[in-house]
């Protein structure tokens, strides 16, 4: 609408006439995009090419080069290396992993390029995207968790040890290795779709198969992160409430500062 209004005012077409009629194909579905994944051969053409290999390019390396250089923090320097903080470093492992696995195939599809990787390769990377993505939703609860008891239970942090939270996290990547398991039995399957220019799983496959990743990974994971973080919150607005009152004591010394250092 913006472009559309820039060209009548000026008289001439400010934006590419191929990116124009590639945003009008994604928001009124013409063109086929979304059942073809023809967009790319139709509407992205000479620079707009280049440029969406640039962005996705860069994507990747900088996504990567952040994820590995907060890792790589947390392990260098010795206060920081607490055991919450091994949620964190899994965390920059997985965004790695998924990014690793999924936007170079992106960058391929912006190119015009078929998929090359072959069955075998397109097996790989749809597992590894699915174990790192659910991996990631487990681990965002696993964080919650860290900061509500950093919070809240700061009685327990006495029991937060390397040796809990370590198989904590390699527990997070059993359990949903669990779920690719039915890879094996066909009861799951992991397709190439063109129009998202990756292997990914198949949740119309098996409907039973679906049920059970949304309640084994993905509903008890979002219900936790939402638990957790709604009783900081909670607890943030009650020792308010007291400050404010002049009711507040020891137990209104959660500060400003720890809550959003929770929800960071």
């Amino acid at each position: 609408l913006v472009g559309k209004a820039l060209d009548e005012k000026m008289n001439r077409p400010i934006f590419p006439s191929p990116l124009l009629k590639g945003i009008k194909g994604i928001l009124t579905s013409e063109g086929d995009f979304f059942l073809t994944g023809e967009f790319e051969t139709r509407y992205i053409m000479g620079g707009n090419r280049v440029a969406l290999c640039v962005v996705f390019s860069l994507i990747i390396f900088i996504g990567v080069l952040g994820n590995v250089f907060v890792a790589s923090i947390f392990m260098a320097i010795k206060a920081l290396r607490r055991p919450a903080n091994i949620f964190i470093v899994n965390m920059s492992i997985c965004n790695s992993l998924f990014m690793l696995t999924f936007v170079p195939h992106i960058i391929q599809a912006s190119l015009g390029d078929a998929w090359t990787t072959g069955h075998q390769g397109c097996l790989a990377t749809g597992t590894l995207q699915f174990l790192s993505s659910g991996t990631s939703i487990v681990c965002m609860a696993q964080l919650a968790f860290s900061r509500y008891v950093a919070i809240l239970r700061r009685d327990w942090i006495k029991e937060f040890k390397f040796s809990i939270t370590i198989p904590f996290t390699v527990l997070g990547w059993i359990w949903v290795s669990l779920f690719l398991t039915p890879l094996i039995t066909d009861k799951m399957k992991i397709v190439f779709y063109q129009n998202m220019h990756g292997c990914i799983v198949d949740y119309s496959y098996k409907i039973i198969y679906t049920i059970a990743v949304v309640a084994g990974i993905f509903s008890p994971s979002s219900m936790c992160i939402f638990v957790f973080y709604w009783k900081i919150f909670k607890e943030f607005r009650q020792s308010t409430s007291r400050v404010a009152s002049h009711e507040g004591g020891q137990s209104s010394a959660r500060s400003k500062g720890e809550f959003l250092f929770a929800l960071q």
